[in-house]
């Protein structure tokens, strides 16, 4: 298992972890929260990069608890003992919360009710306020947490996240040039998993800035961040996604086409000269991103030759080297445009030359 690198986003959840645990002990210690365990689990579930992300979180988790603790009294109340009990409550309340579009939630409502439901029916009543209570009180501590570090660490965080998946896209970028280059199909298969890690990286990231989004259209600014630098972000994040999709499709594309050699040579020279502009172009823009005022766009890289099919090939290779095809033109057009998006970052939020 390889280890990761702490970045500034996983310093803050660890600092942000840290906090919310000592603030649910310091309430217990002082008499005002019966159970601080509750609470402090409540607050770790809410605690996300934006704060409006851990809100609405907040709101979800409030209620999921509600709903275990809602099923729990009443299955206890109602049926002789938890055996009995807790099957069918659980089943009611995985469907109240597949029904609510809640189904993340279900874990948190599920352990409600399991917890619920081994206690003496006398004070099943007492005990789920308590939870809820708890639940909620965690949820409070969290949105406090949050809002204060959000006013002092938005612009390092996401700038931090954004210069982070940049440079997974370009490190990406380098194995699949680097292993089409040699031909090498068994490499290009293996690298489909990272490409799928970091798509997925990438998609949550445009999730959360466009959670970021509303959040700034409300706030305006927050911690050196305003609404106008989190639109640019999500428009840069879009396009790295679309580089990152089209460099999937070669990676999953080529392997056929090296083992069926339906590739011909001269097409192949092409194409790794072609694969190579890029490579130097992602390297502009992330220069461009690291390093005020050096220039992120040189001149466009030209359309890439379609080569003609080898000798023999059959339709299925021909069908491939299509697609494979198309997919630089696209993969090409998506590195244009995100060097542009990010001149335009440079120039319009950061007050730097692009280049």
């Amino acid at each position: 298992m390889r280890v990761r690198t702490v970045t500034p986003a996983a310093r803050y959840m660890i600092l942000k972890a840290g906090l919310v645990t000592a603030i649910a002990l310091a309430l217990a210690a002082g008499g005002r929260l019966p159970d601080p365990i509750t609470a402090a689990f409540a607050a770790i579930l809410c605690i996300p990069s934006a704060f409006s992300r851990g809100l609405r979180s907040g709101a979800r988790n409030i209620s999921a608890t509600l709903i275990g603790a809602a099923a729990g009294a009443v299955a206890i109340t109602l049926l002789p003992s938890p055996h009995a009990a807790l099957p069918p409550a659980m089943m009611a309340v995985c469907a109240v919360c597949h029904a609510l579009g809640m189904i993340d939630y279900f874990p948190l409502a599920a352990f409600t009710l399991l917890v619920l439901g081994f206690s003496d029916p006398s004070t099943v009543l007492r005990d789920a306020l308590l939870r809820s209570l708890g639940i909620t009180t965690g949820v409070g501590i969290a949105v406090v947490v949050n809002y204060l570090v959000s006013l002092v660490s938005y612009a390092g965080l996401y700038d931090s996240q954004f210069r982070r998946l940049l440079a997974g896209v370009g490190y990406r970028f380098r194995q699949m040039a680097d292993r089409f280059a040699a031909a090498d199909a068994d490499g290009m298969e293996r690298l489909q998993f990272g490409f799928h890690r970091l798509f997925r990286e990438i998609s949550a990231f445009i999730d959360e800035i466009r959670d970021l989004k509303r959040e700034m259209n409300v706030r305006k600014e927050s911690g050196g961040l305003n609404y106008r630098a989190a639109a640019w972000l999500g428009r840069i994040s879009e396009k790295m996604a679309a580089v990152a999709h089209y460099s999937w499709d070669i990676v999953s594309l080529s392997p056929g086409l090296f083992r069926a050699g339906a590739l011909p040579a001269a097409a192949k020279r092409g194409m790794d000269d072609y694969l190579a502009l890029l490579e130097r172009r992602l390297g502009e823009i992330s220069l461009a991103v690291e390093e005020p005022g050096a220039r992120g766009t040189g001149p466009p890289v030209p359309a890439v030759p379609l080569p003609a099919p080898a000798a023999g090939a059959d339709d299925a290779g021909r069908l491939l080297l299509d697609s494979l095809m198309m997919s630089l033109r696209h993969l090409g057009a998506e590195i244009e445009a995100l060097a542009e998006t990010v001149r335009h970052f440079q120039e319009e939020v950061r007050g730097r030359p692009g280049g």
